[in-house]
């Protein structure tokens, strides 16, 4: 990671509480995201955080890497006061090194960092919400 005020790592089991509320703060566009499935994914890790100077966890990705060399982000939620300075970019580059999918909502405004990243959006495979909202898959085979 190029900002030297964030460090970048994988996540360890006594963050799970911290992860969690992060994800709280955020979950109208995240969801929601389960203890246990936080314990999953460190156990397989598969959960990076981003910490500030302060050691404080302002960001996270959770992805699922598969056999056949593609990259499932489940989630990547930066901290609102530490928006716009690259950190999902650098998260989402961090996990993925080759081909990647991910699903959001089409409200959500980091489709447009997504398309940044060279995902594009799938035709066909979109579907609406539980609350009516479209649910987009995207993807980038790199």
């Amino acid at each position: 990671m190029s900002n030297q005020r964030y460090v970048a790592r994988k996540a360890q089991e006594d963050e799970v509480q911290l992860i969690r509320k992060l994800a709280n703060q955020n979950r109208y566009f995240l969801g929601q995201l389960l203890p246990l499935w936080i314990h999953k994914s460190i156990q397989d890790n598969e959960l990076d955080v981003v910490c500030d100077t302060g050691g404080s966890i302002v960001g996270f990705i959770q992805y699922h890497k598969r056999r056949d060399g593609w990259t499932t982000i489940y989630k990547v939620c930066v901290a609102e006061e530490h928006r716009r300075i690259g950190l999902a970019t650098a998260l989402i580059q961090g996990a993925t090194k080759g081909p990647a999918s991910l699903r959001c909502s089409s409200k959500n405004p980091a489709i447009k960092l997504y398309k940044k990243l060279g995902f594009k959006i799938q035709r066909g495979k979109n579907k609406l919400s539980k609350n009516g909202h479209k649910i987009y898959y995207l993807a980038r085979a790199k």
